[in-house]
């Protein structure tokens, strides 16, 4: 018996399934048609057609990634931050809160504002 070609055998494979070209032909497709479509690429997780990315290519994906990802969080101030560990005593602690509260700031602020003061 003879080998059949790849070709013949994906051919064989996607008798009878639809080969919608836009998702409105898919969504117009009956219920049993889509089955059949979700179930070839669910068992066939390489369509063909479909290549590796090359290196070019998956460098051009990695720096979009990059670039959305310094998009995410708060803008940058100066020259950015850092987060410290800083031990404050707890009655000096309490009326910082209660100042920066009546005034409408936040801790960080106040202590920054302290800092700027003295530090120039």
């Amino acid at each position: 018996m003879a080998k059949r070609s790849k070709t013949a055998k994906s051919r064989d494979e996607l008798a009878g399934i639809p080969d919608p070209a836009t998702a409105a032909e898919f969504e117009a497709l009956s219920e049993a048609d889509k089955a059949k479509v979700t179930g070839y690429y669910e068992t066939h997780p390489h369509p063909q057609g479909v290549r590796p990315l090359n290196a070019a290519e998956r460098a051009l994906v990695k720096a979009e990634r990059e670039a959305d990802r310094k998009k995410i969080g708060r803008p940058v101030v100066g020259e950015g931050s850092r987060m410290i560990a800083v031990s404050i005593e707890v009655g000096l602690l309490r009326r910082v809160d209660d100042y920066a509260k009546k005034h409408r700031v936040k801790r960080t602020q106040l202590i920054a504002r302290g800092l700027k003061t003295i530090v120039g």
